[in-house]
C-alpha cells in the first residue's frame, strides 16, 4: 500500500500531547454496554495485547466501536489497515460516535516495520492492527510496549481464532461472528468464560445514541 501515515496532522498535535500525559486509573476501557463489558471480563484491557478473530471483510468490527467511541473523548486512537483490497471509510466510524479529533487512520501491510516508531511512543493509547501480519515474536514485543506505555493494542486476525494454535502473549482472545439472525456472537478462546455472548445491531446503535446525547 502506498498510503502510510508517517506524520501526524498539525491540528492534532496538541490533542496527542495532552492525551499522552494523562494517567489512567482504571485497567479497562468500557463500552457502556454492561453485559458486553462483563463478558470480556471488565472491558477492553489496558496495558496489554488483545486479539480478535473476525473473518476477512465481515462486519464483526462493529462490536469494537463502542469502546473506541468512548475512548476517543479521552485519548487518541490509531487504526492501521493491512487489507490491500480494502480501504478505510472514516465517516463510517464517525457515524458510530467516534470523534474525528481522537482517531487517526493508517495503511501498512507490515506496520511493525513501516510504523515501528509508533510502537515506541506513548502517543496512541489504543492501537488497532486490522489484519496485520504479526508473528508470535512480534506479539511479545507489542505486549511489552503496551505494558510500558499503558496502551491497549488490539490485533484483529482475518480468520477465526483456535485453541489449537494459541497466542500466549494475548491477554484476551475472542472470535466475533455475525449470525444468520443478524446478531453478533462473541466467543472467548482465551479467558475466564467459555460461554457465548450475543448482541444485536440495535443494542449497539442504542448505546451510541445515548452516548451522543450526553
Amino acid at each position: 500500500m502506498s498510503s502510510i501515515v508517517t506524520k501526524l496532522p498539525d491540528s492534532l498535535k496538541k490533542t496527542f500531547i495532552s492525551a499522552s500525559s494523562r494517567q489512567k486509573t482504571h485497567d479497562h476501557w468500557l463500552s457502556g454496554i454492561d453485559d458486553l463489558d462483563r463478558f470480556l471480563n471488565g472491558g477492553l484491557p489496558i496495558g496489554t495485547l488483545v486479539e480478535f478473530g473476525i473473518p476477512k471483510e465481515k462486519p464483526g468490527r462493529t462490536v469494537l466501536l463502542p469502546y473506541l467511541a468512548r475512548a476517543s473523548k479521552q485519548t487518541t486512537i490509531l487504526w492501521v489497515n493491512s487489507l490491500e483490497k480494502y480501504r478505510i471509510y472514516p465517516p463510517a466510524f464517525f457515524s458510530r460516535g467516534i470523534l474525528p479529533s481522537g482517531m487517526v487512520f493508517s495503511e501498512a501491510v507490515k506496520p511493525l516495520e513501516t510504523l515501528k516508531h509508533v510502537f515506541l511512543s506513548p502517543l496512541f493509547k489504543i492501537i488497532v492492527l486490522d489484519s496485520s501480519r504479526v508473528s508470535l515474536e512480534e506479539c511479545l514485543f507489542l505486549k511489552q510496549q503496551a505494558f510500558i506505555h499503558n496502551q491497549s493494542i488490539v490485533l484483529i486476525r482475518p480468520y477465526c481464532l483456535s485453541n489449537l494454535k494459541g497466542n500466549i502473549w494475548s491477554k484476551l482472545r475472542c472470535n466475533i461472528l455475525k449470525t444468520t439472525h443478524g446478531r453478533y456472537c462473541l466467543r472467548l478462546v482465551k479467558g475466564q468464560t467459555s460461554k457465548n455472548y450475543y448482541i444485536s445491531e440495535e443494542e449497539l446503535h442504542h448505546d451510541i445514541a445515548e452516548f451522543r446525547v450526553h
